[in-house]
């Protein structure tokens, strides 16, 4: 059958003139009963060397034994591509479409692949497909393998480099000459699991466009598509493996949603490129100043389960979505001039994780010049219903820590977590914070978010989050100043008492003290007291935005609530000077109409009450002063 094929001299000539021509595995031998390899791999010969598009099959099942080793592994290019399970030669075009059929990958004698053919110089895996040569274009469609792994994909214990489910290695420009390189590669409705290596391995295609397909089940990554060319993906899928994704970005790649999911001890990399190379530093990438800026676009991609984190660097733009996930922006997987050029909203979500971070932004320790810069972020937090019965949440929506060039980045958090967001080190020397803007945020942590602070002596305090509540812990005054350096205009800060001590736990803030300009001395007593400040870049202060709390005698004192039954007011700890208070029934109906309304006159008991106000029932304890209350 094949030499009759052969005798008829089909030849294509374009893509597009020869897609209708095809020929089948099954007019070469394959059965689907046994090893089809070899038959599979005669229609491939076939087709590159005559000119047929498309090579399919009508069988619904295949078994392909890999062959026998017959050279040591070595390091030439020859031997590293022989004995491969399947290869693809050199052409200008092939479409190879499995039409659906479950492909069961078995090792030399049929049995299991694994552990391998042992060989003089090392452990062999023959892998799925490997291209061997420059292909103009080159479809595989609608096929399901099985490798067969069954090693650790969290670790990397079992990995073996020499089986990958798909393989086209170092076929570009730069390794044969220009013009001789891979024009594009068209994955669709490929299902590829269980290999102990890369399972999509490309790093010389031009253009490579994913649809629907799926990669598993790995001792090493699932997804290191092409580094040097531009890329598209549509739904893809990989995860079950130590790193479900280690991407160079190219010139440019775009992820239509998709998702990347139970990731071991590596996480998931990507990094902008498109000029890593091997002689470079490999996390960082070079951008070509002849081309476009190497964007990844991200569009509703999702990241779920990642056991270390989702790492990303320079060029990065568009939405993810985190589950049980941290985003790490670093300096250390960005371009060679720093992290940069960055803009993306990140939806993360608590599930069977906990007080972790959303995202963190971490510049270098010291000032090499290559600060994190340019960069947008919006971060929405959240936790599903198991998280919240489990009291489970998101730590931090964002922690920021050594140098970053502040007035370039941009930050907005909100949602539900234990805290907005954290800076650390506070106080390193150089260190500026980032505009970050909280809003609509509820924290489970602690009131407004932020840190505990414990301490038995005056404070110097350099502010690196959102608020503080202060733990004094011995009786006394402590006095707080504040640090100046690295703030933004507009920053604001609260520091809130945790009412230990009884009130003799007294924090002080003097009015015109370090790094403060303050309506007056404020002092925190009690337990939910604060002070809220606004950094003011004129003057290099922090100036008061809001007190609920004690302020000395003669003072105006915010809006408080009296316990009627007792007489004794919030504030009645000194130096507030507090008489005897009248409280007495008036004679006032309640709005029930019956019983009495508890009033206290203006000027009774030793008070200039500008307004005196009821109860609304007899039966209610609390009298709530609505104007200036001043003690005499």
């Amino acid at each position: 059958m094949a030499a009759d094929i052969l005798a008829r001299g089909l030849a294509a000539k374009s893509w597009a003139g020869v897609r209708a021509r095809s020929v089948t595995i099954e007019e070469f031998g394959a059965t689907g009963l046994g090893d089809d390899r070899a038959a599979v791999q005669r229609a491939i010969d076939f087709a590159a060397a005559n000119g047929v598009a498309r090579v399919t099959t009508r069988l619904p099942r295949l078994e392909l034994w890999e062959p026998l080793r017959t050279l040591p592994l070595g390091a030439a290019l020859e031997q590293f591509y022989a004995d491969r399970t399947l290869r693809i030669p050199a052409c200008d075009a092939l479409d190879l479409d499995f039409a659906g059929a479950e492909v069961t990958l078995k090792g030399p004698t049929g049995g299991a692949r694994f552990p391998g053919q042992v060989v003089a110089d090392g452990v062999w895996l023959g892998g799925f497909i490997t291209v061997t040569g420059p292909v103009g274009n080159l479809r595989l469609a609608n096929v399901d393998v099985e490798g067969g792994f069954t090693g650790d994909t969290l670790n990397q214990d079992d990995v073996n480099l020499f089986d990958k489910g798909f393989l086209c290695q170092d076929l570009g420009d730069n390794a044969l000459g220009a013009g001789l390189g891979m024009g594009r590669i068209e994955m669709e409705n490929v299902v590829l699991h269980g290999f102990a290596g890369e399972i999509m391995y490309d790093n010389s295609a031009r253009e490579h466009i994913s649809r629907d397909c799926h990669f598993y089940n790995s001792g090493h990554s699932c997804w290191n598509p092409s580094g040097v060319g531009r890329l598209t993906a549509y739904n893809l899928q990989a995860g079950i493996a130590r790193q479900p994704a280690e991407v160079v970005c190219g010139v440019g790649h775009t992820y239509h949603g998709g998702r990347f999911y139970q990731a071991g001890t590596a996480g998931c990399l990507f990094i902008g490129g498109p000029d890593p190379g091997f002689g470079n530093p490999y996390n960082l990438p070079i951008r070509r100043t002849d081309a476009p800026p190497p964007f990844t676009r991200f569009i509703g991609t999702r990241f779920e389960h990642l056991q270390n984190y989702l790492y990303l660097g320079s060029y990065m733009r568009g939405s993810i979505e985190l589950i049980d996930a941290e985003l790490f922006l670093a300096a250390g997987f960005a371009s060679a001039d720093g992290l940069h050029d960055i803009d993306l909203e990140v939806t993360a979500w608590a599930d069977r994780r906990s007080a972790y971070n959303a995202v963190t932004l971490a510049g270098p320790a010291t000032d090499n010049g290559h600060q994190p810069r340019n960069i947008n972020l919006r971060v929405h937090c959240g936790r599903t219903r198991l998280a919240a019965e489990n009291s489970r949440s998101v730590g931090a929506g964002l922690e920021v820590f050594n140098l970053v060039e502040a007035d370039t980045i941009s930050c907005v958090v909100d949602g539900i977590a234990g805290t907005p967001f954290r800076a650390s080190p506070v106080g390193m020397a150089g260190f500026a914070m980032p505009r970050i803007e909280v809003t609509g945020f509820t924290a489970l942590a602690l009131p407004m978010s932020g840190e505990f602070l414990s301490f038995s002596s005056d404070q110097v305090y350099a502010i690196g989050s959102r608020a503080v509540t202060l733990f004094p812990q011995a009786n006394g005054t402590f006095t707080f100043t504040l640090a100046t350096a690295g703030y933004q205009h507009g920053q604001r800060f609260r520091f809130i008492h945790d009412g230990s001590g009884g009130g003799a736990r007294i924090v002080r803030f003097a009015k015109d003290g370090g790094g403060l300009k303050l309506n007056a001395e404020r002092t925190l007593r009690g337990a939910g007291e604060y002070l809220e400040l606004e950094y003011s870049a004129y003057g290099a202060v922090w100036v008061e935005r809001a007190f609920c709390g004690q302020a000395p005698t003669g003072e105006a004192q915010e809006p408080t609530l009296i316990d009627s039954t007792t007489g004794v007011a919030a504030f009645s700890a000194a130096p507030w000077s507090v008489n005897a208070m009248t409280l007495a029934s008036a004679g006032v109906p309640g709005p029930d109409g019956t019983g009495d309304a508890t009033r206290l006159t203006a000027g009774g008991g030793g008070f200039n009450l500008v307004h005196a106000s009821t109860t609304a029932d007899a039966g209610d304890t609390a009298l709530v002063f609505q104007h200036a209350l001043y003690s005499n």
